[in-house]
């Protein structure tokens, strides 16, 4: 009976771990992508990417989910990940076709293959 108790006890720790405690627990999409956009401007792209992806899978449809989708690219940008990076400014070209990054995500895409994204 003891092994039982253990084994759910153990199995209830790691469903608690999983579902995601610490401060990023309860935020709201706009408080996630403040504070993307705090870490962005500090340069920490890696951690930035964390939760401007946050923000485009929780929140497709809201109102920060192209800003959110171009920060995530640019990020993802600064940090060198340039076929990544790719990927995500093409996906904002096609989701978003109505944001204002358009222009950004194409230049990244094309003139920018001297640096590694097309060429």
């Amino acid at each position: 009976m003891a092994k039982y108790t253990l084994l759910f006890t153990l199995a209830g720790l790691l469903a608690l771990n999983c579902a995601g405690g610490g401060k990023s627990a309860g935020m709201t999409a706009d408080e996630r992508f403040n504070r993307g956009l705090e870490r962005f401007e500090k340069g920490r792209w890696a951690k930035a990417t964390v939760d401007f992806s946050w923000v485009v899978l929780n929140n497709p449809a809201g109102n920060l989910a192209a800003e959110a989708q171009y920060y995530n690219a640019e990020c993802l940008y600064q940090q060198k990940l340039y076929v990544e990076a790719q990927v995500e400014f093409e996906r904002l070209l096609r989701r978003w076709a109505q944001s204002q990054h358009q222009g950004a995500a194409r230049y990244r895409i094309t003139h920018e293959g001297r640096d590694g994204i097309t060429g």
